[in-house]
């Protein structure tokens, strides 16, 4: 879980050589959809320029929605637990 009672964790999957694979990534909900990318781009070595990031929060509309680079997570309504998916370009 998160350090901070305000942090999120998310679940996040991502491409892997035909395969997916997923690992925890802790947030501020200050934190841009780009800031975002960068811890991604450190934990899985993908380019930030490659990624497009899509979140599925664990309640509410079960759609998934895309993550934009320029907004916090608070003003994208990103909630805690939910599910990351980085599709590489």
């Amino acid at each position: 879980m998160a350090d901070n009672e305000d942090d999120l964790t998310f679940q996040v999957i991502v491409p892997a050589g035909g395969e997916c694979r997923e690992f925890e990534l802790i947030a501020s909900p200050k934190d841009t959809g780009e800031k975002l990318k960068k811890k991604i781009e450190k934990a899985s070595g993908i380019p930030c320029d490659d990624m497009e990031l899509f979140a599925m929060n664990p309640e509410g509309d079960s759609k998934q929605k895309w993550i934009f680079d320029d907004a916090s997570l608070r003003q994208q309504e990103i909630q805690d637990s939910a599910v990351i998916t980085v599709a590489v370009h």
